[in-house]
């Protein structure tokens, strides 16, 4: 698996991303992917979030993502939110619809 990904401010907005490309063992195309994300803050701890993605599995085909809500970053390594997303496709893994969810770092 080849990767890369990123992190960087435009003023106070927050700009991250990723691209990868898989293979097998034989050498074929195993999958790829790709997504970019903006954090704007809003209000104190409250960043307002929106995502790209792309994803295409080998068996599955290509589909597309995206997703929209607000984070409130409760302490550095704490955060919770609330998001909606929706796309090209409903994977089980990742449905359509609200989702809540809360992250601890170390």
């Amino acid at each position: 698996m080849l990767g890369l990904d990123f992190v960087t401010n435009l003023y106070e907005t927050e700009i991250s991303g990723e691209v990868f490309q898989r293979f097998t063992s034989k050498g074929k195309e195993g999958g790829s992917g790709a997504y970019i994300q903006t954090a704007v803050p809003i209000k104190g701890n409250w960043y307002w979030i929106t995502r790209l993605e792309s994803l295409n599995r080998p068996n599955e085909g290509s589909f597309g993502r995206w997703l929209i809500g607000a984070t409130w970053r409760i302490k550095p390594t704490q955060l919770l939110k609330f998001e909606f997303s929706g796309g090209s496709g409903d994977q089980p893994e990742a449905p359509r619809g609200f989702s809540a969810s809360y992250a601890l770092f170390f």
